[in-house]
């Protein structure tokens, strides 16, 4: 990936099996940084560094370029909040190597673009709907992407960012989104008794995808009215959940801290 980075700094993220690389665009490909970033602290090798400044710059100046980030999906590129991700921890990561405040900076601008993803209020839906039903709350969820128009907790892979943010800053605002986005995510989770549409969820799983507008639920409850929460129970949900749990350790009673 280093030997491979353009002169301008871009990388990529689309590869022949023969390690020809051919596809470039989209803010996603700054998911390398961070690998670049631990690779330097490993190895000390200071190409790596150099690699992961000349990384961030290209994609930071796409950023404030653009004001916005691209999708994560190989399959979806469009204005998005999951190519944020690798940037706010590239620059978090290069704050604390260096110590220049650029960095730190860079890392707010995003933090800020990333609230505008989030869910700041519960929707109120009326008696016989999904989330009145099964008491789904809204707030702290993030919206998807402008193509897929729905609610899930993508914000996870933001938190122990916002939570050293407000170390670092003495800003509150992030660790009460970090605590709201938390407390969002561990709505419904299966018991491996309780049922959601007749479907019995295992134990510690929980739908990926929760529909707060009627555009998806025809397309993906089948035309079945109020079906807001899909069912599909991924891995990633809880494996963000537990690796954060994991990081912070005796610290995770923070998100419980009035």
């Amino acid at each position: 990936m280093k030997n491979d980075q353009q002169p301008d700094g871009q990388l990529a993220r689309g590869w022949y099996p023969d390690g020809k690389a051919y596809l470039r665009e989209g803010s996603i490909c700054a998911c390398m940084i961070p690998p670049l970033m631990t690779a330097y602290r490993r190895s000390k090798d200071i190409s790596y560094l150099a690699s992961a400044k000349k990384g961030h710059d290209f994609y930071i100046g796409e950023f404030k370029r653009d004001g916005f980030a691209t999708a994560g999906s190989l399959d979806t590129w469009c204005i998005d909040k999951e190519g944020s991700t690798a940037l706010l921890s590239s620059a978090m990561m290069l704050y604390e190597e260096t110590q220049e405040r650029r960095y730190l900076d860079d890392a707010l601008a995003i933090a800020n673009y990333q609230s505008t993803w989030l869910w700041h209020y519960r929707g109120i839906y009326p008696d016989g709907d999904d989330f009145t039903k099964y008491g789904y709350n809204t707030f702290g969820a993030s919206s998807v992407s402008v193509q897929h128009n729905c609610l899930d907790v993508y914000a996870l892979f933001w938190v122990l960012d916002w939570l050293k943010l407000s170390d670092i800053t003495g800003d509150p605002q992030w660790r009460e989104k970090a605590a709201a986005v938390w407390r969002n995510s561990t709505q419904l989770l299966g018991d491996g008794v309780k049922k959601i549409h007749g479907l019995t969820f295992p134990a510690g799983s929980q739908s990926e995808s929760f529909f707060h507008c009627n555009y998806w639920l025809g397309y993906y409850s089948h035309n079945k009215e109020n079906e807001r929460i899909n069912g599909w129970c991924p891995g990633w949900v809880n494996a963000v959940k537990l690796e954060i749990l994991w990081k912070l350790g005796e610290k995770s009673g923070v998100f419980y801290t009035e």
